[in-house]
């Protein structure tokens, strides 16, 4: 048995309505609330709290990112600005990868829930559809 080899390329997490997948070289998070967590007035802390915040914000709906990518072999970790457009070449694939493995790891949970449009379902939404539902 050799204790220093990796078990695992990559390390899923959840936080609130963010999911992630880390690997060695890359952060990719993502955020998709509920239908009626974009409706409500509900109080929210941490990340959501700030997310939701920056959807809601008048004038500012453009700095919210429903998919976040970090290069965490940067000097600092560097946020690749993804926008609303798909990306090509190289981070595309990279992307592909990424979204593989938060699906896999969304089924692997086995809770059944929707989430986005990588578990579709219930009241969850794809990102295009947040600002449409925002009660701005």
């Amino acid at each position: 048995s050799e204790p220093r080899r990796a078990v695992r390329d990559h390390v899923y997490s959840e936080q609130g309505i963010a999911r992630a997948i880390h690997t060695k070289a890359w952060s990719y998070v993502v955020l998709r609330p509920t239908v009626e967590l974009l409706r409500s007035n509900t109080t929210l802390s941490g990340h959501d709290a700030m997310a939701l915040g920056l959807i809601r914000g008048l004038g500012q709906i453009q700095r919210f990112n429903c998919d976040e990518l970090y290069d965490m072999q940067a000097k600092l970790p560097k946020n690749i600005l993804l926008g609303t457009e798909r990306p090509h070449g190289e981070i595309a694939s990279l992307l592909d990868e990424l979204r593989a493995l938060l699906i896999n790891e969304l089924n692997r949970s086995g809770s059944g829930q929707p989430y986005g449009e990588f578990l579709p379902g219930g009241n969850s939404q794809p990102c295009d559809r947040f600002f449409e539902l925002v009660i701005l």
